[in-house]
């Protein structure tokens, strides 16, 4: 997967990481989690999870990968 930048947050800076082709595979990577879907994902659900981090590894020069879900 390729990840970009993307969406124009308050503050000028992108406010997501998108991957094409499909935006949404980030987040249904998370989704794995157990939560439901078309619903912001809070710092509150990362802390009852047991994470708050992601360690995305590159694999070559464009594409990364989420580490699996525990």
């Amino acid at each position: 997967m390729q990840g970009i930048f993307g969406g124009n947050g308050s503050d000028g800076y992108p406010k997501q990481l998108e991957f094409i082709p499909h935006k949404d595979i980030l987040g249904r990577y998370f989704r794995n989690m157990g939560l439901p879907n078309n619903r912001r994902i809070s710092l509150e659900d990362l802390n009852n999870y047991g994470r708050t981090t992601v360690t995305l590894e590159r694999i070559n020069a464009t594409d990364v990968l989420p580490y699996p879900v525990r």
